[in-house]
């Protein structure tokens, strides 16, 4: 029979690197080319490319390249390891047995654990013996292990299936294992299990893994006994302090309701025999306690309805805490106060810089929401260097804000397949797919068992109220939430200076900082107990230093990585702590101390976000609130006409007369409101669709569609409009904010279209450099026009939007001011790639973009009205014959689905057969409407005027009453019916026009701004939202000084530049 053998170096493979580099030696021998071709796959893994970032993560443990290479090719050396005594200890009595008699656990692979029985058995006993010198614990000891090895099971196999698995399918690959079925089969290899000799190869292959499995065992006997040392001392104050009705004894422990931290430690819950239940946490609960003080004087403040407490016991290092379970709601006015409590909530953890409020932290009962994880109040702010000013911009505009909370709605954990999923404490719908592919068994208890990497769907929490027993729709209680928010908010503003004096009870409270989500913690952590890291513990090392990766965008990381390496060896989510009032960061796994770590201490936060409370911050706050709880509705296809419109602008700020100016300056002032400053830069947060189509909220970008160019645009036409030098600063300060996006973003932006990439940029500084008579930037666009010939014959888009015809419209908008063969012979390429991209049809020729359609489209945005639109005018200023024969076709394609009877071009975005049509700028007549009109004076065609008259007809009857956005609401449309006027000169359409925007200005004074987005949510970009609305209020009011951007008019000037190439 095989014996342990303490001395086999194998054992000593598991040593970690910083155990290695304690015992290095540079007399002891090292193979040379062994170390070399370690050192090279370590280099070769992100982020270690960069060899200043790879030096770093050297220096920090005291290496060079040279010793660490001298290091790695050194046999493991022999250091004293406690692990392998106590593992030494579990062999020397070593049996065969199947340990699954001990264990109450009802799971398909449960006979797994007996590889590691001999130490499981061995920790019983240590238990057994600890507990004999306890004394006053309520529970019977004859049932101290079932009680106690909760949890232990599960968490022993997780970190033994990887490995497992894989010796389960060598052996069948080997013949090794025997049986009928694949079921028997798998008895088999469970029964080889139990062999010592088994056992003992099993650990020698992976010694890492053994090392773990020991400590584990270990953690679990030092945690448990602590535990009940801990119950038996505080028992009598516990039932002073909850009065429970005759508990009786301890019969059942919960445990890993909550992360491990500190060495295995994790929340418990406890029920005794009578059914009374109690939360034992692993930390002090100062903060909790402190937070229900807080709440009483919120409620004697006369909050309604009042904030529920709960009873806390704070022990120093641990606590007990009273344990809430989920209940329903039975009538609907309880969901009402439910979620106006949960606004409440929201005003007090935003004004407390509170983070980390996601659906796990957050328990309905009843009409209470409870909150059972404070420890992430009063989070400072750190030394973030970012990558770049925008970043900085867009991280501070969400850390001063109520997202930050998470309490609302948010996408999280995207990739570049999916967007992400809301785990947000208001939303955290069950049912959702996890955007990446988790590792799950398949096929378990059988011999092919395997695992699988496949998205999983998520059951969900307790944080979502039901009524008899069903879910309700958060969205609908909007209104609700932000009342509640509404009133408390309103409470702290308006006793302040009492508030400060109360949050000085926190001062020296424990409280968390969370340096890094604790997802990328725990992924690492799953990784690590792949086999392939642990043969070596080098290889696992290797693994946690994907830590530094996000080192080069955080170089405050780099500080904490050693802490947080330690903490992952143990197997515990690394936790880092701080004091309120204190601007250092402590770990509780390391002696790690970091002295002004922080910029501002917790409390200096809360203090200033104190003083900064206002009526306008309210506002701010309330669009945030609204704007992400539309997304909830969004996407989960609620009816929205089942929703109301929820205005965000006071009616008492609406305009009061039909002026469209004076609506244009309060969208203006409206836009600066919403904004976030930081010096000489600003940006906006607006509703947007992702890529998979799911709606979230997120910091503008680069397209002039919806992001910072098409605001930019709008205030410096209002300013130049106005002679309010205030707009024109703002509009000034966004394009410097573009500017800087620019810098971070410049090598991702890959479309060329108008709207969305090169060409609304390049639009943008054309007429704002024109307006401003800044040569600057129309030099900025001649150089971003240099970036489009490797662009362009990339471009699969094609379109207005986000194609090569939208780019040749900005293109001719800049050659009208800046007449350069450069900009004409771009164009061209441009008008050659549409022409090489064109699909023959039945009745003429068409393009397909993929971000629209299968299909050749009609309409302008995505059509062939932008496309014919475009070719008619290149073809005008370049001569070229073949771009009107292409316009021409074209026209004739969207002939082809004229609908007679609709007086309407079909949306052939469908795919039924409905002949459905839209009545929209984007699709439909409005906009083919515009495009004729752009091409009238290129083409010699009775039956255009015919196609613009069905146009306005069928606008004026049917595209008006819904929303004012320009893409595809009522503002859009009636720019058919200004140029129309203008170009037909027909001022008969007046008589039309105006009674049109009385009826549109009047409902913009009844009942708000409504903007192009589902549930027409408040948002700021140009195309669906108020920058845009605000512009169609200023064509309205000066049509002829204001260009339209719906026909990509060039600027209305005779003005041009000369500039060096």
């Amino acid at each position: 029979m095989k014996q342990f053998n303490c001395e086999d170096a194998a054992w000593y493979r598991a040593a970690s690197l910083m155990e290695r580099i304690a015992v290095m030696s540079l007399k002891a021998p090292s193979n040379a080319e062994l170390g070399q071709r370690r050192l090279q796959r370590w280099r070769m893994e992100s982020p270690f490319t960069n060899e200043a970032l790879f030096a770093e993560r050297l220096a920090k443990d005291g290496l060079n390249p040279d010793n660490f290479c001298y290091l790695l090719g050194q046999i493991a050396p022999q250091i004293p390891q406690a692990w392998l005594e106590e593992l030494a200890a579990a062999y020397s009595n070593c049996r065969v047995e199947d340990i699954t008699r001990l264990l109450s656990l009802q799971h398909p692979n449960l006979g797994l654990l007996n590889a590691i029985a001999p130490c499981i058995r061995q920790g019983m006993m240590q238990l057994r013996a600890g507990v004999d010198n306890l004394q006053n614990i309520p529970i019977n000891i004859s049932n101290i292990d079932s009680i106690l090895l909760t949890g232990l099971p599960e968490q022993l196999l997780f970190m033994l299936h990887p490995t497992l698995v894989l010796e389960l399918n060598v052996a069948r690959l080997q013949g090794l294992l025997t049986g009928n079925t694949t079921e028997a089969r798998f008895s088999g290899f469970v029964q080889r299990l139990q062999t010592v000799e088994v056992r003992l190869t099993l650990w020698q292959e992976y010694p890492v893994l053994a090392r773990l499995i020991v400590e584990e065992i270990q953690r679990w006997v030092t945690t448990s006994l602590e535990f009940l040392q801990r119950l038996g001392d505080d028992w009598e104050e516990i039932c002073r302090q909850f009065q429970p009705d005759n508990a009786g004894k301890l019969i059942k422990i919960q445990r890993g309701a909550g992360d491990s931290h500190h060495g295995g430690r994790s929340v418990f819950i406890l029920e005794f025999e009578s059914g009374w239940q109690l939360v034992y946490k692993p930390r002090s609960l100062a903060v909790d306690g402190h937070f229900q003080e807080l709440l009483l004087w919120l409620n004697q403040q006369g909050t309604h309805p009042p904030l529920k407490t709960l009873k806390i016991l704070n022990r120093g290092d641990y606590g007990w805490m009273e344990f809430v379970e989920a209940q329903e709601c039975t009538v609907a006015e309880e969901i009402e106060r439910f979620y106006q409590r949960q606004g409440g909530y929201l005003a007090l953890l935003y004004v407390l810089s509170a983070t980390d409020f996601h659906f796990e932290n957050l328990i309905a009962v009843g009409e209470h929401p409870m909150l059972i994880d404070l420890e992430s109040l009063f989070h400072p702010r750190s030394h973030e260097a970012t990558a770049t000013v925008a970043d900085t911009l867009d991280r501070e505009m969400i850390a001063d804000s109520v997202l930050r909370v998470g309490l609302l709605p948010q996408l999280v954990w995207g990739n570049t397949q999916a967007a992400g999923i809301d785990l947000s404490g208001l939303g955290g719908a069950a049912g959702q797919v996890t955007p990446e592919r988790v590792p799950q068994l398949e096929k378990t208890g059988t011999d092919t068992m395997r695992i699988v990497r496949r998205q999983v769907v998520l059951a969900g929490s307790q944080n979502r109220p039901t009524l008899n027993n069903k879910e309700v729709n958060v969205q609908a209680y909007t209104p609700a939430i932000t009342q509640g928010f509404t009133d408390v908010y309103r409470t702290l503003l308006q006793h302040r200076q009492e508030l400060l004096k109360i949050l000085d009870r926190f001062a020296t409270d424990d409280v968390r900082v969370v340096m890094r989500p604790s997802r990328s913690y725990a992924l690492l952590l799953r990784e690590s107990y792949h086999p392939d890291v642990l043969r070596d513990a080098l290889e696992r090392d290797r693994l946690f230093d994907k830590l530094w990766i996000d080192v080069q965008n955080r170089p405050i990381l780099s500080q904490v990585i050693a802490a947080e390496r330690q903490a992952l060896w143990q197997g515990d989510i690394p936790l880092f702590t701080t004091h309120p009032h204190s601007r250092d960061l402590w770990s509780r796994d390391t002696s790690l101390h970091l002295p002004n770590f922080f910029t501002q201490s917790g409390m200096e936060l809360v203090h200033h976000r104190i003083q900064q409370l206002s009526e306008q911050d309210l506002q701010r706050q309330q669009w945030f609130i609204q704007a992400s709880l539309s997304t909830l509705g969004i996407n989960a296809n609620t009816d929205q006409h089942q929703i109301k419109h929820l205005p965000s602008i006071p009616h008492s700020q609406l305009p009061t007369s039909n002026s469209p100016l004076t609506a244009a300056c309060i969208i203006a002032e409206r836009l600066e409101l919403l904004a976030h400053k930081n010096g000489e830069l600003i940006n906006w947060m607006g509703v947007t669709v992702t890529k998979d189509d799911q709606w979230t909220l997120a910091p503008l970008g680069t397209d002039f569609y919806e992001g910072v160019p098409g605001i930019a645009f709008f205030l410096a036409y209002l300013g130049e409009i106005t002679q309010n030098y205030h707009y024109t600063r703002l509009a000034q300060v966004t394009i410097k904010t573009l500017q800087q996006q620019l810098i971070r973003d410049a090598d991702s932006i890959k479309f060329i279209g108008a709207f969305s990439g090169w060409g609304g940029i390049i639009y943008t500084y054309t007429h704002l450099g024109t307006l401003w008579q800044n040569p600057d930037l129309i030099a900025d666009a001649v150089t971003l026009v240099k970036k489009l010939p490797a662009l362009i014959v990339q471009d699969e888009q094609l379109d207005i939007i986000a194609g090569a015809a939208g780019c040749i419209a900005s293109l001719l908008s800049l050659y009208q001011v800046f007449p350069d063969d450069l900009i004409l012979d771009i164009a061209l390429e441009c008008g050659e790639h549409l022409l090489n991209q064109a699909q023959i049809m039945d009745d003429g020729i068409g393009w397909i973009s993929p971000s629209a359609g299968k299909q050749p489209l009609t309409g302008f945005a995505h059509g062939a009205a932008g496309f014919a639109s475009v070719l008619l005018e290149l073809a005008h200023i370049t001569g070229k014959q073949e771009f009107q024969t292409a316009a021409i076709k074209a026209i004739n394609y969207e002939r082809s689905h004229f609908s007679l009877e609709a007086g309407n071009w079909l949306d052939l975005r469908s795919t039924d057969t409905t002949n459905q049509c839209m009545t929209a700028w984007c699709h439909g007549a409005p906009g083919i409407g515009l495009g004729r009109l752009r091409g009238l004076k290129y083409l010699d065609d009775p039956e255009i005027n015919k196609e613009i008259a069905i146009a306005i007809h069928t606008t004026i009857n049917q595209g008006f009453g819904d929303n004012q956005c320009l893409c595809h609401g009522d503002l859009g449309n009636l720019d058919l019916l200004l140029l129309a006027s203008k170009i037909l000169n027909q001022p008969e359409l007046i008589s039309h026009t105006s009674p049109i925007a009385s009826q549109i200005l009047n409902r913009i004074h009844q009942h708000n701004f409504y903007c192009g987005v589902p549930l027409a949510i408040e948002t700021p970009g140009l195309m669906t939202g108020l920058a845009g609305i605000g512009y169609g209020c200023l064509r309205l009011a000066h049509p002829e000084k204001i260009p339209s951007i719906l026909l990509l008019e060039p600027p209305h000037t005779n003005s041009k530049f000369k500039i060096q190439n």
